[in-house]
């Protein structure tokens, strides 16, 4: 009849062996619920990056078409400047024109007096 203590001495490291296995597989189960909870915060974070990048994005695209309208506002004013300047050049050959038509009928009054005078008749 074989010894009681070499049988548990046979089954004692493959049992060993089953311990050290399925501390491993809880290691590797441990580490992978670690693994899952700092991809998830990575994703989070990559979520958190883009959505800040997104809204910075939007942030100056705003503020172009805010460029873009007083760009346009300015263009306006500009041309409302140079129409005024325009207007004001006409006016100025407008009251040149003017003024040589008094000369030209002054110079008539004095060459003519006579005609301009109010006669009773």
């Amino acid at each position: 009849m074989p010894v009681a203590g070499a049988t548990d001495d046979k089954f004692e490291k493959p049992f060993a062996m089953i311990a050290e296995i399925e501390a491993g597989q809880e290691a590797m189960r441990s580490g992978q619920g670690k693994m899952k909870i700092r991809m998830e915060q990575e994703k989070e974070e990559i979520r958190n990056l883009i959505r800040s990048e997104k809204e910075g994005m939007e942030a100056h695209v705003d503020c172009q078409v805010e460029v873009i309208k007083l760009e346009d506002h300015v263009n306006r004013y500009i041309e409302e400047v140079e129409d005024i300047k325009g207007f004001k050049k006409e006016i100025e050959e407008f009251q040149g024109r003017i003024s040589d038509m008094e000369k030209k009928v002054r110079g008539q009054t004095e060459k003519f007096p006579h005609q301009f005078i109010n006669h009773k008749s």
